[in-house]
């Protein structure tokens, strides 16, 4: 499937990113059956940069991950180094075996991860 890859950037420190499915009606893909994923990511002070420079590679991989149908990040106006990951997965276990168990989160981990200040807090929501 074709995916259409957006960056807006809102300053100069502020980017929001989102990733859809290229040609194709964003609505019917929310079906009851769709998880959301919501991450609360702190990161350790002053690494905005090369934090948000690894992430855009990092959504390369993510992208890969069988059961991902779409994500945003969205950077705090309040808090500088905080950030929320939106991931839209098609099954539960399409994020906590399939992508959470492979090769392609320890790619995803070592690319963001050094700059977290701590784990981030992961939640998953459904649709109702």
């Amino acid at each position: 499937m074709n995916r259409l890859f957006i960056r807006l950037s809102l300053t100069n420190s502020e980017s929001i990113f989102f990733s859809s499915p290229r040609n194709t009606n964003f609505a019917a893909t929310q079906s009851t059956s769709m998880i959301l994923e919501l991450a609360t990511i702190a990161i350790t002070p002053g690494t905005n940069a090369d934090f948000e420079r690894n992430l855009e590679r990092a959504q390369l991989v993510l992208r890969q991950s069988p059961g991902y149908i779409s994500h945003e990040f969205q950077h705090c106006i309040e808090d500088a180094d905080r950030y929320v990951l939106l991931i839209r997965w098609e099954t539960l276990e399409a994020h906590t075996v399939g992508f959470r168990e492979s090769d392609l989160f320890v790619q995803w981990r070592a690319l963001i991860g050094p700059y977290f200040a701590h784990p981030p807090v992961v939640q998953h929501f459904k649709v109702v």
